[in-house]
């Protein structure tokens, strides 16, 4: 036996140390997962059980073959070097594939994500890295459908459930956003308040459902009108707000003049006698707060809404 394996063998009960390096073999191969040894050479040189069931090879097919065998050929490059700064730390073992996914390549040509343990060896005959491969691929698709579920309930947790749009929190927190951009020396914002002249009577004339498809069609409306860096929501029952970035002067009078006319020719269409009372604040300077802005658009919305109602009236912050 050479001294190393004189030292497995100290390990071992004293009946089985004839047969520690049959008995280190047995459990090489029935190790659940793969392991591969490498030398110097990049040549493969222990390939068990676990290994043959992962990748799909015999060990006559693979031992003396080189490493890339097993690797996407975008790692096959890297590989050599990423052994040779291993080999050069002061420890003698590693996790692989924490800091980011590593893959191993199937007879077939599949790939797999893999963590793995590697170690390197310096034996009396040469050095040797070791690798203990898992097949973590479970694992990563139940990380994946993790975050799917979690990005879907932030985008429940941002979003109105009946029309589709904006609510009212990603509404103050886009807004926030454009605040500080407006800070920053960013053209002036603008906020577009709507409320809905003679909507409690559709509710109780029609019933809840046919009041809900109205808020959908003016949501629609609203969201197919605007651009893509403007934010629509919906801020209460029968409220909407659009928030629209470097956005002011008469080219703003006129847009907003052309989707209140849209908003009513909808309504027209679907004979439900809604009009708008519409606010129109545009923040040339930053205000106090986030609030102080919505105030802002909300009293000129409600100007309106007690004269004349289905109207617009403009405003500017600080006056």
């Amino acid at each position: 036996m050479s001294e190393s394996q004189n030292d497995y063998a100290e390990l071992v009960a004293p009946a089985y140390r004839a047969h520690a390096d049959q008995l280190l073999t047995a459990i090489v191969d029935v190790i659940g997962d793969a392991v591969v040894a490498i030398n110097d050479d990049q040549q493969i040189i222990v390939f068990n059980r676990g290994a043959q069931a992962m990748f799909g090879y015999a060990p006559g097919q693979v031992l003396g073959q080189s490493l890339d065998l097993l690797l996407p050929p975008e790692s096959r490059g890297q590989h050599a070097g990423l052994v040779a700064g291993f080999v050069a730390e002061p420890s003698v073992t590693r996790r692989m594939g924490e800091r980011r996914t590593i893959h191993g390549v199937r007879r077939d040509g599949s790939r797999f994500p893999a963590g793995a343990t590697i170690a390197h060896l310096r034996l009396p005959f040469g050095r040797v890295m070791v690798a203990v491969v898992r097949d973590i691929s479970e694992h990563v698709e139940t990380r994946e459908r993790l975050q799917e579920s979690l990005r879907l309930e932030e985008a429940r947790a941002r979003t109105d459930p009946l029309t589709g749009v904006r609510n009212l929190r990603a509404f103050q927190d886009a807004l926030q956003r454009e605040l500080a951009r407006l800070d920053r020396g960013a053209a002036p914002l603008t906020l577009v308040y709507i409320d809905l002249d003679h909507f409690k009577p559709i509710n109780d004339t029609f019933g809840h459902a046919f009041g809900d498809e109205v808020l959908v069609t003016i949501a629609q409306r609203l969201d197919g009108f605007v651009r893509d860096m403007d934010v629509v929501a919906r801020i209460g029952g029968d409220e909407f707000a659009i928030l629209m970035p470097e956005t002011d002067g008469d080219s703003l009078r006129a847009r907003v003049a052309q989707l209140h006319e849209l908003l009513l020719e909808d309504m027209r269409e679907g004979q439900s006698g809604v009009t708008f009372s519409i606010g129109v604040l545009t923040c040339t300077a930053v205000p106090d707060s986030v609030e102080t802005c919505m105030h802002e658009a909300d009293a000129l919305m409600y100007r309106v809404k007690h004269s004349t109602r289905n109207a617009v009236e403009f405003g500017t912050l600080p006056a």
